[in-house]
């Protein structure tokens, strides 16, 4: 099951309910792999039904399986269920760890929950856990824009490099709140340090400046 690749999820399943039947020992090793295919297939009912039956047949819901399946819920947008997973988990022996946590703010970023995202971050440093660049990206797509600014420049301030998927995340948070004017600053200031913006920046900046109708800009 996991030699077999994302496209085969349903194949990588049946090797599963074959190997159940045989009465072979079912390793989370197996597990992950096949729990990895569903999730990028966006098979979240799958990756769900795989944690659960580890669990029932005595393996710990280990960090990566339930890394896995929190990742599946964001693909299928199904945030709620990615913040129960990780809630069971800090009430567990096999508490969360960076990653887990990156995973949730991620899946709760993607829909634009931001109390949940900035319950989540204070959670995780209470966990002795320091969000790292992953996940200020990943909070900055759920806050507004005067939130998503404060959270570049707590980036910034810890010395962390701010790559273009955080830049671009909060170019488009400024451009949601009318703010181009703020959005082609922070595109001026990126370019002092790289020449050459990133495409996803560009057209962030660009979708900016279309929604506060500068079109001269565009």
């Amino acid at each position: 099951a996991g030699e077999l690749g994302w496209q085969h999820w349903g194949l990588a399943l049946g090797v599963l309910r074959d190997m159940r039947r045989r009465g072979v020992q079912q390793d989370g090793a197996t597990l992950c792999s096949c729990m990895s295919a569903c999730e990028r297939a966006q098979r979240w009912p799958q990756s769900l039904d795989l944690l659960s039956r580890s669990r029932d047949g005595g393996l710990p819901g280990s960090v990566v399986l339930c890394s896995n399946a929190i990742n599946a819920c964001s693909r299928g947008e199904h945030w709620p269920l990615a913040a129960e997973i990780l809630r069971r988990m800090r009430c567990s022996r096999a508490g969360p760890n960076r990653i887990t946590y990156n995973a949730a703010v991620a899946a709760c970023g993607a829909a634009r929950e931001g109390r949940l995202v900035e319950e989540l971050m204070r959670a995780m440093q209470g966990s002795s856990l320091e969000p790292n660049a992953i996940t200020f990206s990943a909070a900055m797509s759920a806050s507004e824009w005067q939130r998503s600014s404060l959270l570049l420049e707590t980036l910034c301030g810890r010395g962390v490099e701010v790559d273009a998927v955080a830049r671009g995340t909060v170019t488009s948070s400024l451009g949601r709140g009318q703010r181009w004017q703020e959005a082609l600053a922070l595109s001026a200031g990126a370019e002092q340090e790289r020449p050459a913006p990133d495409d996803a920046v560009l057209c962030a900046l660009i979708g900016a400046c279309a929604q506060g109708r500068q079109w001269e800009l565009v």
